[in-house]
């Protein structure tokens, strides 16, 4: 009786520390394959001022991955983004991600849907006054 009720504490201890070590084991693989970068990143990130090293560093993982997955004119406004904003776009859909950066990038190009109204009006062209 002894020895069973052993063997059923002991199934039950392998039961439950499998998983946990299982989990963990997990969260420090995803956390070190998310943060390995490539030695061109590495030399990036390198050659970037030091107060721009620390805003990367300070980023979360998966925003560190997006980052890396943008296009170099999308990494350039991605910099001028408010932390929240560039943790919103790494964690949005493909689609709702790509409809952010159409309006970021309509607001940092200084365009609208409008195109009548983005135009700047040359000066012979400001309506002039009937009293002339």
């Amino acid at each position: 009786m002894r020895k069973t009720f052993l063997y059923l504490l002991a199934g039950q201890l392998a039961s439950i520390s499998i998983p946990i070590m299982a989990q963990e084991s997990n969260e420090l693989s995803d956390q070190l394959g998310e943060t390995a970068l490539t030695a061109e990143q590495l030399a990036t990130i390198e050659a970037w001022p030091p107060e721009k090293q620390v805003e990367f560093r300070a980023w979360s993982a998966d925003t560190q991955v997006y980052f890396w997955t943008l296009p170099p004119q999308r990494q350039a406004i991605f910099w001028k983004l408010r932390d929240e904003d560039k943790s919103a776009l790494a964690g949005m859909d493909d689609i709702a991600r790509e409809e952010a950066w159409l309006m970021i990038e309509q607001k940092t190009t200084g365009k609208s849907d409008h195109p009548a109204t983005d135009e700047k009006r040359e000066p012979d062209e400001m309506p002039q006054s009937e009293g002339r």
